[in-house]
């Protein structure tokens, strides 16, 4: 069995919804037991006394003028009452529920290895990955678009860590030291540079424009090259060197975007978007390197910013031994 050491997943679930249907199946398995009892009891009672008296008094009077006399006639009303009320309330009431809930819920999620295992296996089903070796690409019969698998050398060239290297030997030297030995040589006069201070700048700024999560691979054949673009964050193992498989033969699926004959080349620095300049100032410098040669400072013998043909071009889906 394969095993992957870099897989782009977010290309193999794409290509797999595409081919096979793809999708995930989500099932939830939730229970829930309510139960609610309310009792509720109420009990008033009032009492109420009322006491009513009234009392009225009317005198009448009657004149005669006939018999010349007058007499008055008085009235007493007395009215008593009294009201006793008494009045009970009883109240209750109780309720009962219960409330079962249940929900199920399955979770199946597939791996990216399953994922890529299923899509290799239909795309070789369906012919569309095609087996090449270092004839093909010799022979220019690779067409740009095809889905690719082929076995190959993984070289431990990169030109990131060459730039590096490059300027961190420079800076465990005393710069200003370094400098003198620009003016013994009397080079300065044709050329841009007149120290390697500017010269340790230009290198910075060449490093930060080829940093970033995407970096050249190369992949060597018996005649031909092959560049893979491959990003750091698809590799399986979070803390792994994606130098660990450096010449070792992997075997590599991925989609052919470029294929050059003998008389072309890939360029490294085209992830600058300025590879005209920075093939010159590469070239520049080479005498001021050649200083430090002869003064026993041991440097890298050459940057490598091109890949000859016959070569090819590929977007990585995995990579396997």
């Amino acid at each position: 069995m394969d095993l992957p050491v870099y897989l782009n997943k977010f290309l193999i679930q794409d290509l797999y919804s595409i081919l096979i249907n793809g999708y995930l199946e989500s099932t939830s398995f939730k229970y829930t037991i309510d139960k609610t009892d309310t009792l509720k009891l109420q009990k008033s009672t009032k009492n109420q006394y009322t006491k009513d008296d009234t009392y009225s008094k009317k005198r009448n009077r009657y004149h005669c003028n006939a018999n010349n006399f007058c007499t008055k006639d008085k009235e007493k009303n007395i009215i008593r009452g009294d009201c006793f009320l008494n009045e009970w309330d009883h109240l209750g009431m109780f309720n009962d529920q219960n409330s079962n809930t249940r929900e199920l819920s399955i979770t199946k999620l597939y791996t990216t290895f399953y994922l890529f295992c299923n899509l290799r296996n239909m795309m070789m089903g369906k012919n569309m990955i095609k087996e090449i070796n270092n004839e093909d690409i010799k022979n220019n019969s690779i067409c740009y678009g095809e889905y690719v698998q082929f076995t190959a050398n993984i070289n431990n060239s990169s030109l990131p860590s060459q730039i590096n290297t490059l300027i961190n030997t420079i800076e465990c030297y005393d710069v200003e030291k370094l400098n003198s030995l620009i003016e013994k040589k009397d080079i300065a006069k044709n050329s841009s540079f007149n120290n390697y201070n500017t010269m340790i700048q230009q290198l910075k700024n060449l490093g930060k424009c080829l940093d970033s999560n995407t970096i050249d691979m190369i992949a060597n054949f018996e005649e031909c090259n092959g560049v893979l673009c491959v990003n750091k964050n698809n590799f399986l193992e979070n803390n792994i060197n994606m130098y660990d498989i450096s010449d070792c033969n992997c075997t590599v699926l991925g989609k052919v975007i470029k294929v050059i004959d003998k008389e072309d080349r890939i360029d490294l620095l085209r992830k600058t978007c300025l590879t005209e300049y920075y093939n010159r100032f590469l070239k520049s410098i080479k005498p001021y390197l050649n200083i430090l040669n002869e003064s026993k400072i041991i440097l890298l013998e050459d940057i490598i910013t091109e890949i000859n043909g016959p070569s090819i071009q590929v977007i990585p889906i995995a990579i396997y031994v």
